[in-house]
């Protein structure tokens, strides 16, 4: 058992020697910070108590606050010194009357048999495991890795298993035991119950010599000096005084530690299961349900095209006002520089939406949430703008085939000032969280093309403080 100082206002500890008996060697107050930039504590962490006797009075130094910590070695010795602990676990099942009515079958209890982690070890074998501690208690000294573990281990391994359960019947033990009679030989009557099992296999271990009755694995003295030990209070009750106790605390916590273990390793399956993982795509591959770009890869020619195809009639053409007109002119001289521009039309048809990767995008005086852009100029950053016109144009090449494009006009939004970028928290990962604009647009409208646009993005106002503009965070609502 190891003692800390322990903070009563931030709960933050410090080492504290355990033969100390007053503050010499120890902090006097607390130093910790919350942040860098925060105050510090300074709570006192000790308390001068005035200790009285006859005619004598002096005062003497005590900690406010202590914690104390239990070493995970001494827990497991207090629990494989205990009185009686191999009867203990060998009779698990031993006093109860319950029928399990349940039965797996032998490829399922080999498959339990087999079970390993993520390494494709079995548990038993890797000495670096706490399971190895935990589920085969008496295992051979120095055994190599590469063993499998034994019969009596795994038997031993599922009653640790069941206790930490805190199971009434452990189905999965009885269906083990049965297993192990029919693989030695050891006949049971069909109705046969838990302990009529574990009296079978006992008294077939000891006739195959596998215990040894005469000898006691666990030592006199650690027994003696743990049956000299107080109980442990936790809130006002004894622990510790069932061997379940410490089982189910040491399964949860190693059953949290292995999903953890799965979430943070690269590859979530051990190469043993590839043949599995096969089995499983081919009968289930038609019931998976992938990503919007999954999709976008799969059908590609059908989920990238841009509804630009010419569905309207000469009648529908309107003649493009002269700020756009000009503007599609400056788009063409910097994307095609050779153009003749005796030939560009200026009639096109005017839209309201466009379609592309499965999003619909809209005018401002539409809808204004799907009016909401990011998009980009090659491979530049991400600017985020407010469509404010579609329209599709028709011009001829100088090959003299034809070409329908869409364009966007867009109002450009208007970032933070360098001197404000710092209120932006987010800004390293603007693809991710977001990014702050003003509220305000630059001057004119930026002409782009469908292939720019990324996705749309929701927006939510902000005040920023030293900042006249109003702002707001604009979060990508990219699906794929």
């Amino acid at each position: 058992m190891k003692t800390y100082l322990c903070c009563p206002k931030c709960y933050e500890i410090y080492p504290l020697d355990p033969l100390a008996t007053d503050s010499t060697g120890s902090p006097k107050a607390c130093s910790s910070q919350p942040t860098p930039g925060s105050e510090i504590c300074n709570e006192p962490l000790w308390k001068d108590v005035i200790q009285r006797s006859n005619a004598t009075t002096k005062t003497k130094e005590e900690p406010i606050r202590l914690y104390l910590y239990h070493e995970l070695e001494d827990w497991i010795s207090r629990l494989y010194s205990r009185a009686d602990i191999e009867t203990l676990l060998d009779n698990s099942l031993l006093g109860r009357s319950e029928d399990a009515e349940f039965e797996l079958g032998k490829l399922k209890v080999d498959a339990l048999r087999e079970l390993c982690h993520t390494a494709g070890l079995h548990y038993s074998s890797v000495k670096e495991q706490l399971v190895q501690q935990l589920l085969h208690y008496n295992r051979k000294a120095r055994r190599p890795m590469d063993d499998p573990p034994t019969e009596e281990e795994l038997r031993r391994g599922f009653d640790l298993l069941e206790y930490g359960h805190r199971r009434k019947l452990s189905t999965l033990r009885k269906a083990l035991l049965k297993h192990l009679c029919d693989s030695k030989g050891i006949g049971y009557p069909a109705n046969c119950k838990g302990p009529e099992l574990v009296n079978r296999i006992e008294t077939w271990r000891v006739e195959n010599g596998l215990v040894d009755q005469s000898s006691n694995i666990i030592r006199p003295k650690v027994q003696e000096s743990n049956t000299s030990k107080k109980g442990t209070k936790v809130l006002g009750r004894e622990t510790l005084k069932e061997v379940r106790d410490l089982e189910k605390t040491m399964m949860q916590k190693f059953c949290k530690g292995q999903i953890l273990r799965h979430l943070l390793k690269p590859s979530g399956l051990p190469r043993e299961l590839d043949e599995l993982v096969k089995t499983w795509e081919k009968e289930y591959k038609a019931d998976i349900r992938g990503t919007l770009r999954g999709d976008a890869l799969t059908f590609n020619e059908w989920f990238a095209k841009v509804d630009e195809t010419p569905t309207w009639g000469s009648h529908q053409l309107s003649v493009l006002p002269e700020d756009w007109y000009l503007q599609l002119q400056s788009w063409l001289r910097m994307n095609e520089p050779d153009y003749d521009f005796s030939q560009l039309s200026r009639s096109a048809f005017v839209r309201n939406k466009i379609s592309r990767l499965g999003e619909t995008y809209r005018t401002r005086d539409t809808t204004a949430s799907d009016a909401y852009i990011y998009y980009r100029d090659l491979d530049g950053p991400w600017s985020a703008g407010l469509i404010q016109s579609i329209f599709s144009h028709t011009r001829t090449l100088s090959s003299g085939t034809e070409r329908t494009q869409t364009f966007l006009l867009v109002s450009q939004y208007r970032p933070l000032p360098t001197d404000k970028a710092h209120l932006d928290h987010f800004r390293s990962y603007p693809t991710v969280a977001g990014k702050i604009y003003q509220d305000a647009y630059f001057q004119g409208q930026a002409v782009i093309t469908m292939e720019q646009v990324i996705c749309h993005f929701g927006r939510g106002d902000l005040e920023l403080p030293g900042m006249d503009c109003p702002c707001f965070v604009a979060l990508p609502l990219d699906r794929s």
